[in-house]
């Protein structure tokens, strides 16, 4: 009884995975485009974009589903087509820290096909999402017979790398209104001055609480650098944003 009680869970857990993962269809012209916008596969042929292409298939993420989380198996490439992503990093309070934010033309946690096939990072959706999925097995008999492609990944990863650092080096030597000013122009750099971004949002990129968030906020906000609505951030004076931040890090 209980191996069947075991197994009854086990399914039923599946089958929500399979309702909440919804796939829809994309056109072969729509993959293609997206693998040329892709970053790190700049250098394939048109040809070997439409091979890319041919074996992807379109699934759509809710705002705040997740896509994987920290510890799955890697058994998928995927490229983000339109929406934003983030990729978390669990702490020991419980809480993400925010890694990268993904969006069009950015591949989740890829690297981890190359090697453990493990997960070490979560991704969840900031907003409906549109990714390309890829079976892992597919891609990598991909990356053999055209090693381009895993060129520019490494180039890509070292860079994230480097940012990485930089931000180790911000996190353990820096004050939070210090850390959320190098996030807030480091957002500014990536997507312009108006920043659709929660307080908490913010909060998970910088390393601290969603309380404290909302004090320096309104801080930056009396000194005019910035103005607030539900959900957005707006800068008002880039010139000293810059002046007073590091960076731009890459998330």
């Amino acid at each position: 009884m209980a191996f069947s009680r075991d197994r009854e869970s086990h399914l039923v857990k599946a089958m929500m995975k399979i309702v909440k993962s919804c796939l829809v269809e994309m056109t072969l012209e729509e993959k293609v485009r997206l693998v040329g916008d892709a970053v790190g596969f700049a250098g394939l042929e048109p040809k070997e974009r439409e091979e890319l292409g041919r074996m992807g298939y379109g699934r759509l993420v809710d705002r705040g589903e997740f896509v994987f989380h920290e510890g799955d198996r890697a058994d998928h490439l995927h490229m983000v087509d339109r929406g934003r992503v983030k990729m978390t990093k669990a702490r020991p309070d419980g809480r993400g820290l925010t890694a990268v934010i993904a969006v069009r033309g950015y591949t989740l946690n890829a690297v981890t096909l190359f090697g453990s096939r493990i997960r070490f990072l979560s991704a969840q959706a900031m907003e409906d999402s549109l990714l390309m999925c890829l079976p892992a097995e597919h891609f990598l008999s991909f990356v053999q017979r055209h090693p381009t492609v895993a060129v520019g990944i490494i180039t890509v990863l070292a860079k994230i790398v480097e940012s990485s650092y930089e931000r180790m080096v911000d996190m353990v030597g820096e004050c939070v209104e210090q850390r959320l000013l190098n996030v807030l122009n480091m957002l500014r750099h990536r997507f312009g001055d108006s920043l659709c971004f929660t307080n908490t949002e913010l909060a998970d990129m910088a390393g601290t609480t969603t309380e404290t968030t909302i004090r320096v906020v309104s801080r930056l906000r009396e000194l005019g650098i910035i103005d607030t609505r539900r959900g957005e951030v707006r800068i008002l004076d880039r010139s000293r944003l810059m002046e007073l931040s590091r960076g731009p890090f890459l998330i």
